[in-house]
């Protein structure tokens, strides 16, 4: 269990492949907090998912895999957390294996995600009602009808459109949602 004050942030990090394969996050309070405190989940393809908590709700990530952190202060109050963490029994080395055959692959290029969903979606039997087989609402406007597509398989995804490729961007995001514009470079000492 974790307790987090006022100014609290937690920097983006990925957990040990040998023991995280899926973490799980448990709300348990929040005491005067004034505004959302964000967890902050990086996707496959690098972008930056945004989801608030309440007491008791949970959030289940790929921990040893998607970049997640707080990178945003806590604004004010007390938080308090309880994590949990999962990987297959028996086999540490789980991580070094190739996925199962039938497992989707992950959405790293949203068009081309989009447009095979929308294949799917047309090419399915004509004689049912498609808006109730697909994941988003049928248009003419190709570019609504991608919208709405976003909407419903990625919620949380953030309006900030930020994008984590290397650790350049992530130090720019840190010095972003923490107002520092004083600082150029951080020196980091790296044990091998």
């Amino acid at each position: 269990m974790r307790r987090y004050e006022e100014g609290a942030w937690l920097l983006s990090h990925v957990d040990r492949e040998e023991t995280h394969a899926v973490s799980v996050i448990i709300n348990l309070d929040q005491e005067n907090v004034s505004s959302d405190w964000m967890v902050e989940i990086y996707d496959h393809g690098g972008r930056l998912h945004e989801i608030p908590m309440q007491p008791g709700e949970i959030i289940y990530y790929e921990s040893a895999k998607s970049l997640h952190g707080r990178m945003t202060p806590l604004s004010s109050g007390k938080y308090t957390n309880i994590f949990s963490h999962y990987r297959p029994i028996g086999d540490p080395e789980w991580f070094l294996k190739p996925n199962p055959v039938d497992t989707p692959l992950p959405i790293i290029d949203i068009d081309e995600a989009f447009q095979q969903s929308e294949m799917n979606c047309i090419n399915k039997d004509n004689n049912e009602d498609i808006s109730k087989q697909c994941s988003f609402v049928i248009t003419d406007d190709y570019e609504i009808q991608k919208k709405n597509w976003i909407k419903n398989t990625m919620p949380y995804l953030s309006p900030k459109n930020e994008k984590i490729i290397n650790s350049n961007d992530l130090f720019r995001y840190w010095k972003k949602v923490n107002k520092v514009d004083d600082i150029d470079e951080i020196d980091v000492e790296v044990n091998e």
